[in-house]
């Protein structure tokens, strides 16, 4: 997403898979500013929460005796009034592997799993291509869906252009760790969380979700990184946040998780900051926003248990099945004023959903379809027109453009044969 390979199908100057562009410094520029905001971002969020700290003790001395993180927050200095001023800080959820690795894994284990994926995916992708093809078989290129080649939609998350995408992203899913589960004691509560479960399963709709839509308007582009993947975590965590302030089931908490929320879009800024700065930054755009969405609506489609107890819901008014206004139980969104029955809530996260994934099939497959699965060489199941061998290792980049050239050229002319004109890029 973020990282975006730009191919001849999607710019005519694109720079070539393999090779660097030095030609504008002042990308260098942005992008070392944005890893500067990135370990800044630590030090925002815990003088954010420290501000908080005197009300949180107040809260917590009520709320200890319902979540057990919170009932070990005394080492931190947050249990108990009596403790000095100087105890202690809530620190981000990065900073719960240095303070016990084990116990972060055994209850993070989904998310640190995407992190060492991502790491090995990348030491794969930079120092063992001329060896194994790994981002030939990793990278998602639309056109590879209509050879069926389905785990490119998760796969292309473990790839990286450079060092800065993959630390950018490593950080973003680290800071996210509280959204699958707990550590006991770092004073984080767990009542937001979805669980490993539900949290693959977020992060996979947004994976995929994120590439199938970012591929309506960009069929040419390949996609890589895990940018969209950690706008679904944030998706997913402002649903989960969302319901909770809006049930009204842990009003104390309230001062928290938007402290919290804050924290994430400080994330997403950054994110966002990198993505404009690339030469496929109005692609990989397109795929967090998607990702954000199918976060999001994953949440609010199957609801799953908030720290192991149902989605809270209120009684309001809606329209039943003869016009008339009924109660239901509804759904509330950060407050009650913006409620809306539980049915609707689903039906319209699940339409978004599939809406996105047939528009994305119907694009590859109707109105794209004068384009081969394997013009680019990229695809292991279906053969290269003509019967040439592409995708080996980075020296076939002149039998790429010309096979990509060559399905230009035929898309061109059904375009003619069709009366739609010719030269539009697919």
């Amino acid at each position: 997403e973020g990282g975006m390979i730009p191919t001849p199908c999607a710019a005519a100057t694109a720079t070539p898979v393999g090779r660097r562009d030095h030609r504008r410094p002042w990308r260098r520029l942005v992008t070392m500013g944005a890893l500067t905001l990135a370990a800044t971002s630590v030090s925002v969020g815990r003088s954010a929460l420290w501000g908080l700290r005197d009300p949180c003790r107040a809260m917590l001395a009520g709320a200890s005796g319902r979540y057990h993180s919170y009932s070990d927050a005394g080492t931190y200095g947050f249990a108990s009034q009596s403790q000095s001023s100087s105890g202690g800080v809530l620190l981000p959820p990065l900073a719960w592997l240095y303070q016990d690795w084990e116990a972060a894994l055994q209850a993070c284990p989904v998310l640190l799993g995407i992190c060492g994926a991502a790491v090995a995916g990348f030491v794969l992708q930079h120092c063992g291509g001329r060896c194994f093809p790994f981002q030939r078989l990793a990278v998602f290129y639309p056109p590879t869906l209509k050879a069926g080649e389905v785990w490119r939609l998760l796969s292309h998350a473990m790839l990286h252009s450079d060092l800065a995408h993959l630390a950018v992203n490593l950080l973003h899913i680290l800071n996210s760790l509280d959204l699958e589960g707990v550590v006991a004691g770092v004073g984080y509560p767990s009542c937001y969380t979805l669980g490993s479960v539900h949290t693959a399963r977020a992060a996979a709709v947004a994976a995929s979700f994120a590439a199938l839509v970012a591929s309506v308007p960009y069929f040419g582009a390949m996609f890589e990184g895990a940018s969209a993947l950690c706008f679904g975590l944030d998706g997913a965590l402002l649903g989960a946040c969302g319901l909770l302030l809006g049930g009204g089931r842990e009003p104390s908490l309230r001062s928290f998780l938007e402290v919290r929320l804050w924290y994430t879009l400080v994330h997403m800024g950054i994110d966002l900051l990198r993505g404009c700065s690339s030469p496929g930054g109005t692609v990989g755009t397109s795929a967090h926003f998607a990702g954000f969405v199918g976060g999001l609506c994953y949440v609010l489609a199957v609801l799953p248990p908030l720290g192991g107890r149902p989605v809270p819901t209120i009684r309001c008014l809606a329209r039943g099945a003869g016009g008339r206004w009924e109660e239901a139980n509804c759904l509330a969104f950060f407050s009650p004023h913006y409620s809306w029955p539980v049915e609707q809530v689903q039906m319209a996260a699940q339409a978004v959903l599939a809406l996105g994934v047939a528009f994305a099939l119907v694009n590859a497959f109707v109105f794209r379809r004068g384009v081969h699965a394997s013009a680019d060489g990229y695809s292991v199941l279906v053969k290269v027109p003509g019967g040439q061998r592409l995708g080996g290792r980075g020296d076939d980049h002149h039998q790429l453009e010309a096979a990509i050239a060559s399905s230009l050229e035929e898309e061109r002319l059904r375009l003619q044969r069709q009366g739609g004109g010719g030269g539009g890029r697919p």
